[in-house]
């Protein structure tokens, strides 16, 4: 089987097309210098000549024109592949999100945002090391707190309100923050806000530094709702197991709510007029009460 310079294939195609090496080099940024020599070098792999050139006007062969068709027709099939495949990748979001948010209020919500935008793709990652834009892995991140925001677009997903948190079980057992002092407390060990931080702001004294820890609020939760103990974490992460009534807050009346602004949306400022990208920051700030819904520009291709 004889080997061909695939290279030099669309520059044939392209001097076939216009029957000028001038013009193929122009529509190839190309000199036509180059463009003879790719031509020349294709005839000597396929020993034959593709163009007549004793004319002043330059003209296939009969083996160029045997030629042309299929080359053509190839180089169509694979435009049309790469052109399918860059529309599909524009309509997938790379996500990566904390692991809390992601679990416990993104993924209940996905279908929501899948439902709004037909055609669109997300995939997550929770992984904890922090995301690296310059390696174009992910598209958007949402964060935990915010170290470094040059270069990035930022949207603040607003502030969590937190509260002791506990089985309705255990929370008999509880009538003023004092009761603290005598059921299990759970940590989450990366959060801003602290156990010391609410008996502070109650006016009670801290009791013993709490010996249940975990450095996930996902996880913290999962461990109140089996009855570990009471944990301090945001009623936006807890919202689903609040509703079912398998936690409750019991003091959520009578004492003083902590808050903190804790989520952040952020994304490279070379991704924010991407439309996967601008769908998902709108359908999120909305969702959250961060601005009103706004129309999203059509940004598919007709069918």
């Amino acid at each position: 089987m004889r080997r061909i310079s695939i290279g030099a294939l669309p520059v044939f195609e392209a001097a076939a097309r216009h029957l000028s090496f001038k013009e193929a080099a122009r529509e190839l940024h190309l000199s036509p210098s180059a463009v003879s020599h790719a031509i020349t070098r294709l005839e000597r792999d396929i020993g034959t000549l593709l163009f007549d050139r004793s004319r002043s006007t330059l003209r296939l062969t009969p083996d160029g024109t045997l030629f042309a068709r299929p080359v053509a027709e190839a180089l169509g099939l694979v435009r049309g592949a790469m052109d399918s495949i860059s529309q599909r990748q524009s309509l997938v979001l790379r996500l990566h999100s904390s692991p809390s948010f992601a679990a416990q209020w993104l993924a209940p919500r996905l279908n929501q945002f899948l439902a709004d935008n037909p055609g669109f793709e997300v995939t997550i990652s929770a992984d904890p090391e922090a995301v690296r834009f310059s390696q174009d892995t992910y598209d958007v991140d949402i964060v935990y707190g915010l170290d470094e925001a040059e270069g990035l677009v930022v949207h603040s997903l607003g502030t969590a309100e937190l509260q002791p948190m506990c089985t309705p079980e255990m929370a008999r057992k509880l009538t003023t923050p004092e009761d603290l002092h005598h059921v299990p407390l759970i940590r989450s060990m990366i959060k801003t806000v602290n156990w010391a931080d609410w008996f502070r702001a109650n006016g009670t004294a801290a009791p013993p530094p709490p010996a249940i820890r975990f450095d996930r609020s996902f996880m913290a939760i999962a461990a109140a709702v089996d009855g570990l103990g009471v944990c301090l974490e945001t009623v936006q992460l807890a919202e689903r197991e609040l509703a079912s009534g398998r936690l409750v807050c019991p003091f959520a009346d009578r004492t003083v709510a902590l808050h903190e602004a804790n989520h952040f949306l952020v994304y490279p400022q070379r991704n924010e007029h991407r439309p996967v990208v601008r769908a998902f920051r709108n359908w999120l700030l909305t969702t959250l009460g961060q601005q009103q819904p706004e129309a999203i520009e059509e940004t598919r291709e007709p069918a």
